[in-house]
């Protein structure tokens, strides 16, 4: 099922994150059918620890390097490569 699905009919949304937490979602803030994506907004009970960006200056060339999504509704994606230049 797609997730554009899930919160265009659904009466409560839950967001689950690494650490055990589910929080509902308030308010869906946007979306995007194209490309299967929302904006949705909790209130945390707890601060909320952010992802790190990765640092591209630390790549080189004959890296692998991977990318996983859903764009465009094509079911999980999974993209691998190695850097060349």
């Amino acid at each position: 099922m797609l997730f554009e699905e899930v919160i265009a009919d659904g009466d409560e949304i839950y967001v689950s994150f690494n650490d055990g937490t589910r929080l509902k979602v308030e308010k869906v803030v946007g979306r995007d059918t194209t490309t299967d994506i929302a904006l949705l907004q909790v209130k945390p009970t707890h601060p909320l620890s952010a992802v790190s960006p990765g640092d591209s200056s630390k790549l080189r060339v004959g890296d692998w390097v991977m990318a996983i999504g859903n764009p465009f509704n094509l079911g999980g994606t999974l993209t691998v490569g190695v850097i060349s230049a």
